[in-house]
């Protein structure tokens, strides 16, 4: 991908958390969840590949992106502070 991209594909702060199977009614497990760590946004049930795109596309414009490759001196402060 080229140096300049931006997506959130490309970000150090997408996250992708396959959830846990439940095993009975009281341990249900957790959801899947696909989403921005800094919380810029999340998928929704009710979201389509449309909307999907758009919120990838916040990277285009977000104060936080850091690409996943980036060097630890070119790291956004919100990082530095979770690594």
């Amino acid at each position: 991908m080229p140096e300049g991209y931006r997506t959130c594909l490309v970000c150090r702060l997408f996250e992708i958390d396959s959830g846990t199977e439940g095993y009975s009614e009281w341990t249900p497990g957790d959801p899947a969840r696909v989403g921005c760590q800094a919380g810029l946004w999340e998928l929704e049930r009710s979201d389509d590949a449309q909307d999907f795109r758009k919120k990838m596309l916040t990277a285009a414009c977000c104060k936080d992106f850091v690409r996943h490759d980036a060097e630890p001196a070119k790291r956004s402060k919100f990082i530095q502070e979770k690594t």
